[in-house]
């Protein structure tokens, strides 16, 4: 992240599940960027909703990738 004062609220702290490559989370910090991962805050069982609630508490836009076995919250599906 830059030095620059002010600058820290350009960017943006993430929230990465589980699922998603925990060398992404390792190479994004080497950059300057705050990112956690589900397993690091004990939240790699929580609920969608529970993951939810913990990244909006936390100011993080979450990363979470649902397969077709695994269809997304009922809240987030599209009408087919």
């Amino acid at each position: 992240m830059p030095d620059s004062p002010g600058l820290e609220a350009l960017f943006v702290r993430l929230y990465l599940d589980r699922h998603i490559m925990g060398r992404l989370a390792v190479d994004l910090r080497g950059r300057g960027y705050d990112v956690v991962r589900t397993e690091e805050v004990g939240k790699d069982t929580a609920s969608d909703e529970e993951q939810l609630a913990f990244a909006t508490a936390e100011n993080r836009p979450a990363a979470f990738l649902w397969s077709s076995r695994f269809p997304a919250p009922a809240a987030r599906r599209r009408p087919v």
